[in-house]
């Protein structure tokens, strides 16, 4: 309601301004066309003067003067010696110059014949001095004009307050409409501070600049809703896949306290331990590398990588623990594939790809990775022949601690595939899975780099 009063006070000045400019505008043509026809007629009685002589002159004058009650025009003709000759004006005003030049002439009690004009106004006069000695004066009356400013000053106060009290009258009907808006979506906030997040804001049929603004923070909610369910998600899994390795820990230092064990117990008691630290440590780690990749917040250095060479060494260091669990193993890579990215997560991310690979896949299997350059983009895949996974699933498998049925068997924590797709992200390229009928066919696409190092194989 302040706005819309700020705007109807705006409003009001200036319309205030345009009529007072308006008025003034007519004013000041009302005098310039006065002036003109004075000036006007005070030369064509100058002719008539030095075409038909001074007694023409005294006649028009006089027969002039008769009429001018009417058109509130005045004269009044002088001989050299000051006498009157004709007209209807009583004596020469004293401030008026014999110029040919209008002057505003204050009124005096001394200059009309009668008394029906106010004194103390400013009339326009002009005078002209004839050859003879003569002079000469018009003067018009200033009360139409007058009467006519009186009539525009009424004129204008009209509009102007009609102008106020309809614009007063939208400001109000504006403000409550914008106050109901957003005392909708005050409410609606103050029910989502107090936990109910399934509320939304209201969204009209008016298409407004309110409606886009709430189309935007349901969005926003919705994102906010879905974090949330991830989040709880995420803290349900992280209590399910911590609670086994911490009993475990904590069974076997109460066991190992119970009585007295050799050195060697003992040994093997904190070797155990030690490992089960390393895997909750290892899961915390792989945690915070997700959250700071998906945050774009990773620090490390960021450089023009050969994925042919990256690819290459991680290839050969599977290759051995593919052997042992008798998988086939094929590389086929194009030479010099260039994309900008961070060294330590191109190898957590295609690391924990064919770790996948050979941990999924049944013995006797084929395993391919395989890397080229399409276009702009560096593409990877890696497929083996496992049990892959659903379609219906590969939104499911990128969320944290997920793991389907067909691996609760084996060793891991789920955040494999959660941070491979943060790294993929966070490096502006695409993961996608297909089947391969069977087994899985992982497709990782990133932009190609037109920089080479200067090493290639560094």
């Amino acid at each position: 309601m302040k706005l819309a009063l700020r705007h109807v006070l705006l409003h009001s000045l200036l319309l205030m301004a345009s009529l007072g400019a308006l008025y003034w505008a007519i004013y000041r043509y009302s005098v310039e066309q006065t002036a003109e026809s004075l000036v006007q007629e005070l030369h064509d009685l100058e002719k008539l003067e030095a075409t038909h002589g001074d007694q023409m002159l005294k006649q028009i004058v006089a027969s002039w003067s008769t009429n001018t009650l009417s058109n509130e025009r005045y004269f009044l003709l002088i001989n050299a010696s000051g006498e009157k000759l004709a007209g209807n004006l009583a004596e020469w005003p004293a401030a008026l110059p014999s110029d040919e030049k209008v002057h505003q002439i204050t009124l005096n009690k001394t200059l009309f014949l009668d008394a029906k004009h106010q004194y103390g106004q400013h009339w326009p006069m002009i005078a002209i001095e004839f050859p003879n000695g003569s002079k000469l004066m018009i003067a018009e009356s200033n009360e139409a004009a007058s009467r006519l400013s009186d009539y525009g000053i009424i004129v204008i106060s009209v509009v102007l307050l009609v102008s106020v009290l309809l614009t007063l009258a939208l400001g109000f009907i504006l403000g409550r409409s914008v106050l109901n808006r957003t005392s909708q979506i005050t409410d609606t906030v103050s029910s989502i501070i107090n936990g109910d997040l399934k509320q939304r804001m209201p969204v009209s049929n008016q298409n407004d600049e309110f409606d886009q603004l709430s189309d935007h923070l349901n969005l926003m909610l919705d994102q906010i809703e879905t974090l949330m369910q991830g989040m709880r998600q995420v803290t349900n899994n992280i209590a399910h896949d911590l609670r086994k390795p911490l009993s475990r820990l904590k069974n076997r230092l109460d066991v190992t306290l119970l009585e007295q064990r050799s050195p060697q117990e003992y040994e093997d008691a904190m070797t155990h331990s030690i490992e089960d630290a390393d895997e909750l440590l290892k899961t915390f780690s792989e945690l915070l590398e997700i959250a700071q990749t998906e945050a774009g917040a990773y620090r490390g250095n960021w450089s023009c990588l050969n994925i042919s060479d990256i690819a290459e060494v991680l290839v050969t260091l599977y290759r051995d623990q593919a052997e042992t669990h008798d998988l086939n193993l094929v590389l086929r890579i194009e030479p010099n594939l260039f994309v900008n990215g961070n060294r330590h997560l191109m190898n957590v991310m295609l690391s924990n790809l064919l770790d996948n690979a050979v941990k999924f896949s049944p013995a006797g299997s084929t395993m391919y990775f395989c890397a080229q350059r399409l276009h702009d983009q560096v593409r990877m895949t890696i497929t083996d022949q496992g049990f892959g996974i659903p379609a219906s699933q590969h939104a499911q498998v990128l969320n944290r601690f997920v793991r389907l049925d067909a691996a609760r068997s084996t060793e891991g924590n789920g955040l494999g595939l959660s941070l491979v797709n943060a790294v993929i992200k966070l490096h502006r390229g695409k993961m996608l899975f297909a089947d391969n009928h069977p087994g899985l066919i992982v497709i990782l696409s990133l932009p190609a780099s037109t920089d080479e190092p200067p090493n290639t194989h560094a």
